[in-house]
């Protein structure tokens, strides 16, 4: 019997069996793959398998592509979640340009993920009131003091979540009744254990 076109993956995929089993404690550690595994599957093609052949892929049929993931997980079944995601991500190219898709998928690594984000949206409302009092005993109440201040504040936030970065988007507007309003803006993204930036503005009454 003709053995399917890209069946030549499986028995790739076969073959990194050892390295990625030797790799598995480290991958479970760190919680990403290493870097002789990301190398192994990317020189031996692995990350391309559902890539359109106009784009140098391998086009391989579903088929073949579940035996291959087989494989793979039975060293390691993260490394062969992580091969499903990027090469499921693959597929968008056969549906945009191929000059963008050139740039994604033809420069190196040649990688694409995506995941989930978590949305948290939060508003707020803020009122102050102050009141002040004095008055004379002694001029017949010619300076006697009546002093109010009212400051109300409405804050809006975003904020975006993913494994690798957070960001956050907040907006204030302070209103006085005895100053000019202002408004603020706070942008800023962290991403964990590496960099963080942040920066903020707000004009001057």
């Amino acid at each position: 019997m003709n053995k399917l076109s890209g069946f030549d993956l499986v028995e790739r995929a076969r073959a990194l069996q050892p390295l990625i089993a030797a790799e598995a404690n480290e991958i479970e550690r760190t919680r990403r793959l290493t870097q002789p595994v990301v190398s192994a599957l990317l020189e031996n093609g692995l990350y391309r398998a559902l890539l359109p052949k106009s784009l140098g892929g391998s086009e391989a049929p579903l088929e073949i592509f579940m035996q291959m993931q087989e494989e793979i997980a039975k060293a390691d079944a993260s490394t062969a979640w992580c091969l499903g995601q990027c090469s499921v991500c693959a597929m968008v190219s056969a549906y945009i340009d191929p000059e963008p898709a050139n740039e994604i998928f033809n420069v190196a690594p040649g990688i694409l993920a995506w995941g989930a984000i978590a949305h948290t949206v939060i508003g707020a409302a803020d009122l102050e009131h102050e009141s002040f009092h004095a008055r004379d005993t002694i001029y017949g109440g010619l300076s006697n003091q009546d002093r109010n201040r009212n400051h109300e504040a409405l804050t809006f936030e975003w904020r975006g979540e993913t494994k690798a970065v957070t960001a956050d988007l907040a907006v204030r507007h302070d209103i006085f009744n005895r100053f000019k309003d202002a408004t603020s803006v706070r942008a800023g993204w962290v991403r964990p254990a590496r960099f963080s930036t942040s920066a903020s503005s707000a004009p001057r009454c």
